[in-house]
């Protein structure tokens, strides 16, 4: 499906509608009656891009939810789920493949106790085969440290079967302390 389809800008659907609307307005006045049938079928044509563009998902809103679901799947302790959304060569720091990240990440999140993680800001990009998602996650930690945002970079690779999966982790430097805090934080294999 085309990303304007799932993802239509909004000026697709207002202008088709605003020709309907012009169209009915003159062809009833007129008694015109195809100019009317092209206004109600332009009318029905903008209510359905928009029917379209609320059902379908498009692929940047689907790595924004695979990017949400990784977390919750981290603060659920969920590691099947986890485990799902990364590619078998996944790279993190010094975990390479989804089954040593899968077990450090379980192991890391016990060890602080992370918990109530929240994903926001997301922004998305366009790579060849993918998209990135940079984002801002907090949680909160059993150290007792205030929730304090780290920043993160997803690559996410489109698979054959139309679905993502994870197969790089960065994590970008914050402006108050860089990445020294997570880093020394995170259970080595």
């Amino acid at each position: 499906m085309p990303e304007w389809l799932a993802n239509p800008p909004w000026y697709i659907p207002a202008a088709i509608g605003l020709v309907a609307v012009v169209l009915l307005y003159q062809g009833n006045n007129l008694q015109h009656k195809k100019m009317k049938a092209i206004g109600l079928g332009l009318a029905f044509l903008a209510a359905l891009v928009l029917i379209l563009g609320t059902i379908i998902e498009s692929d940047r809103e689907r790595v924004a939810r695979n990017t949400r679901e990784l977390a919750k799947a981290v603060d659920e302790r969920d590691w099947k789920a986890f485990r799902a959304l990364l590619d078998p060569k996944v790279t993190f720091v010094w975990y390479s493949g989804a089954d040593a990240l899968t077990k450090g990440a379980e192991k890391s999140a016990e060890q602080v106790g992370a918990k109530n993680i929240t994903v926001s800001g997301i922004q998305i990009s366009d790579e060849p085969g993918g998209h990135v998602v940079d984002f801002m996650a907090m949680a909160d930690v059993d150290t007792g440290a205030p929730r304090t945002p780290t920043n993160w970079r997803f690559y996410w690779a489109k698979n054959a079967d139309g679905s993502f999966s994870l197969y790089r982790i960065e994590l970008v430097p914050n402006q108050q302390f860089g990445t020294e805090p997570v880093l020394t934080r995170l259970v080595r294999p």
